[in-house]
C-alpha cells in the first residue's frame, strides 16, 4: 500500500501541556510532535544516518531537508487548569501551565515526499506507530500526561497500521502484532527500549504506586528516575543535573489500563557520577523489577524478544 499521506483523528486522554514561546498558551504545534517522533525513532534504534535523512539535519553549512511534512490542526475545546494527576503533574501545577483537556479532539496530518524511498516511508510510519501508541505528548509527557488516542485515520485503508482501538482485537494485535513489528524495524545497537509492558491500573492508581516506589529508592538510587535531589540530600556534594525519567506511562482510558515502556539508563547518566555516594544500578533495576510485579504489570515485548 503505496499512501504518502496520512491524517489521524485523535482524542486527548489525560491534559496535555504543550506550548510554544508563551507557555501561558496551550498549543498543538507540529513542530513539538515531529520532534517526539524523531525521538522516538532514535532510541527504538534507527541509526543516525537514517534520522538524518528522514527528520532533516545540517552538516556543516549544508542543511538536509525532511522527507517528512506534519501540519496539526488546531483543537477542538478551550484550554483547562485541572491537574488530576498532582504529583504526575508537579510542574505543570506548579507553574499553572494551561493544558489541552480531557475528551478534546485533535487531528494530524502527516505528508512524506513522493520521491522517498518505500523502505524510509515504512521506517517513518514505525517511529509514528511508537509515538502514539507508546507515548505522550508535551510537558510532564512520560509520567502519563498529553497521551492521546487514534480514533480513526484517513485513508481508512490506513486502519491496519493505525488501529483505533475500539475493541480488544484491534489491542491484542496492536501490541501483539503492530507495535512489535515496528519495534523489529527500527531495533539497532543503539536500542534502548528495554521492555513494554501492560498494566489494568488506572493512571491515578500508578501515580500512589510510583510515589511509593520512588520514595523506596532513596538516595542516591533514585536519582537514575531522573529526579533533581534537594540540597538537604547531596550532603554538599555536587549533583549532576536531573535527566529524563526512563520509565514512560501511557494511560489509555481516562479510568483504564496503562501501557509502561521501560527505557535502558543510559551509561552516560551513570557516569555522570562519581565517588560515594553514588546510584547502584543493580539496585534501581531490582526496586524496578518490584514496583512493576506491584501494579501487576505484564510483558507485552521484551529487547531479547523478536516479534513472530
Amino acid at each position: 500500500m503505496d499512501i504518502r499521506e496520512w491524517t489521524l483523528h485523535l482524542r486527548v486522554v489525560t491534559p496535555m501541556a504543550m506550548s510554544g514561546a508563551d507557555q501561558g498558551k496551550a498549543e498543538w504545534r507540529a513542530a513539538s510532535v515531529k520532534g517526539l517522533i524523531r525521538w522516538w525513532f532514535r532510541v527504538a534504534g534507527g541509526s543516525r544516518e537514517d534520522e538524518d535523512r528522514l527528520f532533516g539535519a545540517v552538516h556543516g553549512d549544508t542543511p538536509q531537508a525532511s522527507i517528512l511534512k506534519v501540519q496539526t490542526l488546531p483543537p477542538s475545546s478551550q484550554t483547562s487548569t485541572a491537574i488530576p494527576a498532582p504529583y504526575f503533574g508537579f510542574s505543570i501545577r506548579m507553574n499553572r501551565r494551561p493544558t489541552i483537556p480531557e475528551g478534546t479532539s485533535l487531528k494530524v496530518r502527516f505528508q512524506v515526499e513522493p520521491w522517498a524511498d518505500d523502505k524510509d516511508v515504512e521506517l517513518i510510519r514505525a517511529a509514528i506507530g511508537l509515538s502514539f501508541y507508546l507515548g505522550n505528548f508535551g510537558t510532564r509527557a512520560r509520567k502519563g500526561y498529553g497521551s492521546l488516542i487514534v480514533e480513526r485515520v484517513d485513508p481508512p485503508e490506513f486502519q491496519e497500521r493505525f488501529p483505533s482501538l475500539t475493541s480488544s482485537a484491534d489491542f491484542q494485535r496492536l501490541y501483539s502484532q503492530i507495535l512489535p513489528k515496528y519495534l523489529d524495524l527500527l531495533r539497532g545497537p543503539s536500542l534502548r527500549i528495554d521492555g513494554v509492558l501492560y498494566t489494568s491500573k488506572p493512571w491515578q492508581t500508578l501515580e500512589q504506586s510510583y510515589r511509593t516506589f520512588r520514595k523506596d529508592l532513596g538516595v542516591p538510587d533514585k536519582a537514575l528516575l531522573g529526579y533533581p535531589f534537594h540540597p538537604s540530600e547531596t550532603g554538599g556534594r555536587h549533583w549532576p543535573e536531573r535527566h529524563a525519567s526512563p520509565l514512560i506511562i501511557k494511560p489509555l482510558r481516562e479510568e483504564g489500563p496503562c501501557i509502561v515502556t521501560v527505557l535502558l539508563v543510559p551509561d552516560d547518566v551513570r557516569q555522570k557520577f562519581s565517588g560515594p555516594p553514588s546510584p547502584n544500578l543493580a539496585q534501581y533495576y531490582k526496586k524496578l523489577k518490584q514496583f512493576l510485579i506491584s501494579i501487576q504489570a505484564r510483558p507485552l515485548w521484551t529487547k531479547g524478544k523478536a516479534s513472530p
